[in-house]
């Protein structure tokens, strides 16, 4: 079988995986960046270590190496625009004022979502086009009245 093929049916398996929606956030240049992910995962409870896996070439990508440090932010069902906000890399106006603060590690952090993650960078590896980033979690919050956002089918949706 052809790489394109298998590449394209990979493509469509994966349309059938629901996974959970994320914005990863970090600090470039002294400025807050980031993009909406959906490839986040837990690697371990002990030490606490999740893993995130992003295009190499992004901007949040490089201010994650830059810094050192970056945030998971996971969305609510209610927060399907800032997905798709955050899911273009070149623009500088996704981080209004009144929709984010700095948390304890220096990291963005959305307002309103069902959780975040702050994290130090504790590995990175380059893998083909993308960068895989794990991270020593260093603190986090929940907020177990919201229900997360989900994408599955090329499509955002709730569990609702």
């Amino acid at each position: 079988m052809e790489n394109d093929d298998v590449g394209s049916r990979l493509r469509h398996i994966l349309r059938k995986y629901p996974t959970g929606v994320t914005v990863v956030t970090s600090i470039l240049d002294g400025v807050a960046c980031g993009g909406t992910m959906n490839s986040f995962c837990s690697v371990s409870l002990n030490p606490p270590l999740v893993a995130v896996f992003i295009s190499k070439n992004s901007r949040t990508a490089t201010g994650i190496m830059q810094s050192e440090k970056f945030a998971i932010n996971i969305l609510t069902s209610d927060q399907e625009k800032i997905a798709t906000i955050f899911s273009t890399d070149g623009s500088s106006d996704k981080f209004q004022p009144e929709t984010y603060w700095y948390g304890e590690s220096g990291m963005p952090l959305l307002k309103e979502t069902l959780a975040h993650i702050e994290c130090d960078l504790f590995l990175s590896q380059d893998i083909a086009d993308h960068s895989m980033f794990v991270g020593s979690v260093k603190g986090g919050d929940v907020d177990v009245e919201r229900e997360p956002l989900v994408y599955y089918n090329r499509k955002f949706q709730s569990l609702k």
